[in-house]
Parts: C-alpha cells; structure tokens; sequence
C-alpha cells in the first residue's frame, strides 16, 4: 500500500521486500539490484526492523507520559480539595480576621504549574503562619489533614510535575528518532522505484508490479482513527 502516513510504513515496507525479493530472484544470483550507496535487500530488512523496535519503544515511552500526566492531576485534584478545605476553616475559625484575608485565590485543576503551584504554595505558608501563632491551636483539616501532610504533596506534585515532563521529553525524542528511520526508509522506496527499470525490459512483470510510493491522483487514503488535544500545562499538543 502506498505511505499515507507512520502507520503505513510497515505494510509498504513488506511489499518492497517481497517484491525486491522476487526480482532478485528474477536476476540470479550475482546480479541482485543494488541502489546507488551500495544499499541491498538485506539493508531494507534491517532498517524496516529498526522501525519496529522503534515503534515499540515509542508506544512504551508515550504510555510512560500518560501515566506522569494522570499522577500529575491525581495530585492536582487532591491538593485542590484540601486547599478549599482549607479556605473554607479559616473562613469558619477566623471570618473577618487577618487569616481570612490572606486566603489565596485557589485555580482551576486546569491550569498548568505555575498558576496552579502558586496558591499551593501560598496555602502552605499561611497554614504555617497560622500554626505558629502560640496563640492558635494547630489546624487541622475534617479528615485529619495536617500542614505536613499538606507541604509534604505539595512537594510530591512539583516532583510529578518534572517527571511528566521529562518523560514527554524522552517520548518526543523517540517519535523524531522514528521519524528518522521513516524518512531512510522513504528514501530507499524512492530509490528502488527508479532502480528497477534499469534491470528489466519495459513490459516486464516486475516492472508492471512495482510498489506504489504515494496513492494515486483522486485516490481516498484508508481512514485513520486520531485524537488529540491542546495541553495548556505543557504548551504543547
């Protein structure tokens, strides 16, 4: 079939092997097609291979971001309910009092790490704030939450936060490296395509046979499955 797009490059990857196979055949032994830099038959299996280690690192590598990304909004989803916990006892313990004023604006779960961050962090310091007051017992929130605990996730999201985001890193540096070995193998289709011709009489079977490169004028490409989504946390989509 021809390339519509990465998850083609297998399939067409399989008829370019059989079919330079079959020529090979075709010639004889001591007269296989070889392309321009010395490129064989043996060389496209090896990098149609390589594609499919590749593939498979990449689907691990994209599975490990998703998995960062949910323990990222697991941790976003229970500091927002204590820090609205939060608010809402000192608005209970101390209304019209210098605590309640100082209450931070919580976010929205949306929003990315700086924005959202920030009034955790300001919820941690005013819990602390208000703990040492000698005068004030300690706060605890309905459920037994404690300052500690609440510093303590506060923390944990800012280390989930960097690992979200090193594990996108490593999963955008394995699509380019699969991108790379897609573009070899474009290449090599490409190449192949122009080579035959020199080998065989025109007419001939494997001349007639050759592989498609791209779908043909007014062709409809096979329909693909895609989603996707803008993530403002990391800038990216």
């Amino acid at each position: 079939m021809p390339i519509s797009g990465p998850t083609s490059f297998l399939s067409t990857s399989d008829e370019f092997i059989s079919h330079w196979g079959l020529a090979n055949t075709t010639l004889g032994a001591g007269n296989e097609i070889v392309l321009i830099g010395g490129i064989t038959l043996a060389m496209l299996v090896d990098k149609k291979d390589a594609l499919v280690v590749k593939r498979t690192a990449l689907a691990s590598k994209l599975n490990l971001a998703e998995l960062a990304r949910a323990d990222v909004e697991d941790r976003k989803t229970t500091l927002l309910a204590w820090a609205s916990k939060f608010n809402d006892r000192v608005r209970a313990l101390y209304s019209g009092k210098k605590w309640e004023r100082a209450l931070p604006v919580l976010p929205s779960i949306t929003d990315g790490e700086g924005p959202f961050g920030d009034p955790m962090e300001d919820v941690a310091t005013l819990w602390e704030l208000l703990n040492l007051d000698a005068t004030l017992p300690d706060l605890i929130l309905v459920g037994g939450v404690t300052q500690a605990q609440f510093a303590t996730e506060r923390s944990a999201m800012r280390s989930a936060f960097s690992a979200w985001k090193a594990a996108v890193k490593v999963a955008n540096f394995t699509l380019e490296e699969r991108n790379d070995i897609q573009d070899v193998l474009y290449d090599m289709f490409k190449e192949y395509r122009k080579a035959v011709p020199g080998y065989f009489e025109k007419g001939a079977a494997t001349l007639d046979s050759l592989p498609d490169l791209t779908p043909a004028p007014g062709s409809t490409p096979a329909p693909v499955q895609l989603s996707g989504g803008w993530n403002g946390q990391l800038g990216a989509v």
